[in-house]
C-alpha cells in the first residue's frame, strides 16, 4: 500500500463513561495506559475530508500490551451471587467497582470463599475501594499467587478459590457471569475422602438484615434423604 505510516504513541485507556470532566476529576476516569500503533493510509487520508479512512483499514491501530495498574491486585466483596449452573456463576456487580473493571479488561476472575478466621481482612477490601487505595490487598494482609489457568490472582490466605472465565457483563442490569474453569482447596479443608468439609471451612455469609458475618457449616440434615420420613 503506497504511503503507509505508523507512529507509537502512548494510549490511555478510559475505564468509565464520561463526559464534561473537569481536569481536576480527570485522573478518576483513567483505567491505565498502553502502547498503541497509529498506522495511517497517506493516500486514502489525503483523499477524504475525514482523516478516519486512512486510519480504519483491517489490521489498523493494534493495541497493547497492557496489564491493569501495572500488575496490581485487587479484591471485593460480592454479597449478591450464587451458582447459576454447574460450572456457572452469577453475580450482582456495580462497574464502578475497581475490580469489575478488571475484570472487564482481563476477562477472568476468582471467587474466594471468605472464612471466619479472615473476617477483618474480608471485610476491609470490601469497605475500601481499590480506586482510591491500589495496595488494599498489602493493608489487608493478603499475599496472592497468579493462577495457572485463568488471567486473575489467588488470595493465598483463603483456602477455597474458583477460578474463573468471564462469560458476560450487562451494565443495564449489572449482572456478571463467568465460567468456572477450576476449583483449588487447600487441604487442611479436605475431609478424608478428599471432599471440600465445610466444618474446616467455616465459611462466612453475610446477614443483610443485621449487617451481620454468620459461619456457616453445621449439619442439620441429609439432602434428598430426610424428607423421604414424610412420603
Amino acid at each position: 500500500m503506497e504511503r503507509l505510516d505508523y507512529e507509537a504513541e502512548l494510549a490511555v485507556i478510559i475505564g468509565r463513561a464520561a463526559k464534561n470532566v473537569k481536569a481536576k476529576d480527570a485522573m478518576d476516569y483513567i483505567f491505565g495506559y498502553t502502547i498503541l500503533n497509529d498506522v495511517s493510509a497517506r493516500v486514502l487520508q489525503a483523499a477524504h475530508k475525514q482523516w478516519y479512512f486512512g486510519k480504519s483499514l483491517d489490521g489498523f491501530t493494534p493495541i497493547g500490551p497492557t496489564y491493569g495498574e501495572e500488575g496490581t491486585p485487587d479484591a471485593m466483596n460480592a454479597a449478591w451471587g450464587g451458582i447459576a449452573d454447574m460450572n456457572r456463576i452469577a453475580m450482582y456487580l456495580s462497574g464502578s467497582h475497581k475490580t469489575v473493571k478488571n475484570i472487564l479488561s482481563r476477562k477472568a476472575f476468582t471467587v474466594s470463599m471468605a472464612d471466619a478466621a479472615h473476617v477483618d481482612a474480608c471485610d476491609y477490601v470490601g469497605i475500601v475501594s481499590g480506586n482510591t487505595t491500589p495496595d488494599k490487598m498489602a493493608r489487608a494482609g493478603f499475599h496472592v499467587t497468579k493462577s495457572e489457568v485463568v488471567d486473575a490472582p489467588v488470595i493465598d490466605e483463603l483456602p477455597m478459590t474458583l477460578e474463573c472465565k468471564l462469560i458476560s457483563f450487562d451494565e443495564e442490569s449489572e449482572l456478571l457471569l463467568g465460567e468456572i474453569v477450576n476449583v483449588s482447596a487447600d487441604e487442611r479443608i479436605l475431609d478424608s475422602e478428599g471432599k471440600i468439609d465445610p466444618q474446616k471451612l467455616r465459611p462466612i455469609t453475610f446477614d443483610p438484615v443485621h449487617n451481620d458475618y454468620l459461619v456457616l457449616g453445621e449439619k442439620v440434615g441429609n439432602a434428598f434423604e430426610d424428607g423421604k420420613k414424610l412420603k
